[in-house]
């Protein structure tokens, strides 16, 4: 592609205004000379006008034709009443045409007293200048005098007139094209002294010596522009400073980050990647800038989950193992990157953090629970069978009382073990030891079945259960017994902690994508700062009344993750005073299979 030059000076300026003057100039000149010719013209006609008067006098005074006082330079003629040519000054009468009442002059002097024109003369072979006037002579009758000027000599100061303004255009336009030819070659001079000091600004040594110059060889009239590139200069500088500074300290954090991250663009080409993601990938000094994801990171797992952020436009996590990195697993987030002037997607940040240890230990902490939860069951049946034997054999009530604190707290290590079983078969989705297939749920028999499971305990509280369940909703996906073990939970821990005698709202709501299976009691309430960790692992509000009534602590742990493999969530509503409304929401649609 050639490379277009721009204009110079005198090209955009110097020829358009030398052009606009020489039109102007000749314009000017014909002009003046069109209205001098006139003026020229009306002073020969009244010139005219006034010989015409004086022969006029001396013909009504009855002076001969042959004596008439005319001036030299000045043509008369004497014409009759029928046109013919009775005396001219300049030409023989017999060579003149022999009617002369068809000239203009002689058909206005016809009409009116005067007649004026301005033609070519044929007899004489030039141009004319004519006046006539209706006479009388005595003896003769009715005559026409006329009187004529070469029209030459009057229009030719008129001449002169337009040569002396186009040699005066002409040395405009030469005084005009040298006084830009200076101009340029001035500013040139000018433009070189400052673009040699533009470069010299960048170096922060230079600054004085490039104002010095400045000052000194550039005119007024630039020196406003090289004070201000001076000011931009300064400008630029600190704004660069800060970027560099800003830069280093984005490089430092960038470096210093344990967890990986890569910057991308829109056609997912690398931006940056910090050595904590080089290190994770191998690709410690190698210049990775500029080359697609695909070259350098073979994975389908992860390229996948970031063409998937890519077209969702939002931030997305997602834990996977990565066999690129020997099965290490890793919880990446993708969080889009947008212009800050549009909504346009620029690129994507990926950010990894290796969370293999922390799953291990996750998996170990699972494994240990359900082991020992499970070493745990033999001895405690043993305990427990020893317990009735032994309560057949004693007889005195204090050994009684021994052992049935003995049973009683057996019983709730057995709870507590069932419970830690629970979750941790909860927590790996073992599908092996339990049935977690999704089915169609009536609601109305999973509600009244959880009633009726529950309906001897809140019998012997003396409390009421409510079954409260609206008309459009019938069904739910979900598995049944899980959903039955979590209300059956809630509706433990309502009787429990309830006054004796009230009642308990056992209710099923539905909403527009949502289902909310709660349960709502009339007790004492919870006090809000206890409510973030209700659902946590052995947390107790009142650690000494939970133990008394035979609470294991696992409860609402095990709701919490029965909801969560259905796809919704557990939660709390509360306050001092006013009862409790535990609740679990899912999804309206099917959940999927864990």
């Amino acid at each position: 592609m050639s490379k277009v030059r721009s204009a110079s000076l005198i090209w955009k300026v110097g020829i358009p205004t030398t052009l606009v003057v020489m039109v102007l100039g000749i314009a000017t000149s014909l002009i003046v000379a069109t209205q001098s010719r006139e003026q020229l013209t009306i002073q020969a006609e009244s010139r005219l006008d006034s010989v015409l008067a004086m022969i006029h006098r001396q013909v009504t005074n009855g002076v001969p034709m042959s004596r008439l006082e005319v001036p030299r330079d000045i043509r008369f003629t004497v014409i009759s009443a029928g046109g013919k040519a009775l005396l001219d000054s300049d030409q023989p009468v017999e060579d003149m045409d022999t009617n002369l009442l068809y000239r203009p002059e002689v058909q206005d002097a016809m009409k009116a007293t005067t007649g004026f024109s301005k033609r070519y003369s044929t007899t004489l072979g030039r141009e004319m200048i004519y006046v006539a006037r209706q006479s009388e002579m005595p003896g003769t009758g009715p005559i026409l005098l006329r009187v004529s000027l070469d029209a030459g000599p009057v229009v030719s100061p008129s001449l002169n007139y337009l040569a002396i303004v186009i040699a005066a255009t002409i040395a405009i336009v030469i005084v005009l094209l040298i006084g830009l030819y200076l101009l340029q070659s001035g500013l040139r001079r000018e433009l070189d002294l400052i673009a040699g000091i533009i470069p010299k600004l960048d170096d922060q040594t230079s600054t004085t010596m490039a104002r010095r110059i400045s000052t000194r060889n550039v005119s007024r009239e630039l020196a406003g522009l090289v004070h201000r590139v001076k000011r931009l200069s300064k400008k630029l500088h600190s704004r660069m400073n800060n970027l560099e500074n800003a830069q280093s300290e984005t490089q430092g954090i960038l470096a210093s980050m344990s967890n990986g991250v890569i910057a991308m663009g829109a056609d997912r080409r690398i931006l940056t990647m910090n050595p904590a993601a080089a290190r994770m990938f191998r690709l410690l000094g190698k210049d990775v800038r500029g080359r697609l994801l695909e070259e350098i990171v073979r994975d389908p797992s992860l390229l996948n989950a970031i063409d998937e952020g890519m077209k969702e436009g939002r931030m997305r996590f997602q834990e996977l193992e990565l066999e690129s990195l020997g099965g290490r697993t890793m919880e990446i987030a993708i969080e889009p990157l947008y212009a800050s002037d549009s909504m346009n997607m620029t690129g994507v940040l990926v950010m990894l953090n290796e969370t293999t240890r922390l799953r291990k230990l996750e998996r170990m902490r699972k494994d240990f629970a359900a082991n020992v939860s499970h070493e745990l069951r033999t001895p405690l049946t043993s305990i427990r069978g020893y317990v009735e034997l032994l309560d057949q054999s004693v007889h005195d009530e204090d050994g009684r009382n021994r052992l049935k604190i003995i049973e009683r707290n057996a019983v709730r290590l057995s709870a507590i073990i069932e419970d830690l079983l629970t979750l941790s078969r909860l927590e790996s989705g073992d599908e092996s030891s339990m049935e977690l297939r999704f089915d169609s749920i009536r609601v109305a028999d999973l509600l009244q079945g959880v009633a009726s499971l529950c309906e001897d305990q809140a019998s012997s509280s003396q409390m009421e259960i409510r079954i409260d369940l609206d008309e459009q909703l019938l069904e739910l996906e979900g598995n049944h017994h899980l959903l039955e073990q979590a209300l059956i939970n809630l509706l433990e821990n309502a009787i429990r902690y309830s006054d004796s005698g009230s009642p308990i709202v056992l209710r099923g709501h539905q909403t527009m994508d949502e289902v909310e299976l709660s349960v709502i009691d009339t007790g004492s309430g919870i006090p809000a700062d206890h409510l973030p960790r209700l659902f946590e692992r052995f947390y107790r509000v009142d650690s000494g009344r939970s133990r008394d009534k035979g609470g294991t602590g696992l409860g609402l742990a095990i709701v919490k993750h029965i909801a969560l493999i259905h796809g919704g969530v557990a939660g709390v509503e509360s306050k001092p005073g006013f009862g409790s409304t535990f609740f679990i929401t899912l999804p309206g649609s099917s959940p999927s299979n864990p």
